[in-house]
């Protein structure tokens, strides 16, 4: 079945939202690293729910705002499933950005330091792929695809509950 309205606006919303979260969380990690010292292990997947989930808040209180009514089931699953996907996408901008400036430094403007890093980064990249067995890359599969699929669940969760009550707020 086709959803009832056109949900190409959502996905950009959503997409621009996410971005703007990805770009303050990343100032923010950086400017805590600065001031303060070391993130603590574990904040970046705390970080990337947090980001996910309110950029899902966001785009569902907008469907609410320019529809008057709670998304379908469809339009739900449909928004969770590509929310997901561009969420998944734009989490991994960052880290493509920082090994592109780590390697632009390092040979285009031959700064010995990042090309140091460079080498160093790779060789443990390196070594910890030849580490890995085929049952732990089964085993990381598994957990990925957990990952995943409890994600969908809980984006399709908060566009349902987001968008309850922003249609119970816009009611009273």
């Amino acid at each position: 079945m086709k959803p009832t309205v056109s949900l190409t606006p959502y996905y950009r919303y959503f997409a621009l939202v996410c971005l703007a979260l990805t770009g303050v969380c990343v100032t923010g990690m950086f400017a805590y690293e600065t001031l303060v010292g070391p993130i603590p292990k574990g904040t970046a997947f705390g970080v990337w729910f947090a980001q996910t989930l309110s950029s899902a808040t966001a785009t569902a209180s907008r469907f609410v705002q320019r529809h008057r009514r709670c998304p379908t089931e469809e339009e739900k699953a449909k928004l969770a499933r590509v929310s997901l996907g561009l969420a998944t996408a734009i989490s991994i901008l960052p880290g493509v950005a920082i090994a592109a400036w780590v390697y632009v430094m390092a040979f285009v403007f031959g700064d010995p330091g990042y090309e140091i890093a460079y080498y160093v980064n790779r060789q443990q990249f390196v070594s910890l792929l030849m580490s890995l067995d085929m049952v732990l890359c089964l085993v990381i599969a598994g957990g990925m695809a957990l990952l995943l699929t409890v994600s969908y669940f809980m984006m399709r969760w908060q566009y349902g509950s987001s968008a309850r009550r922003m249609t119970g707020r816009l009611s009273l």
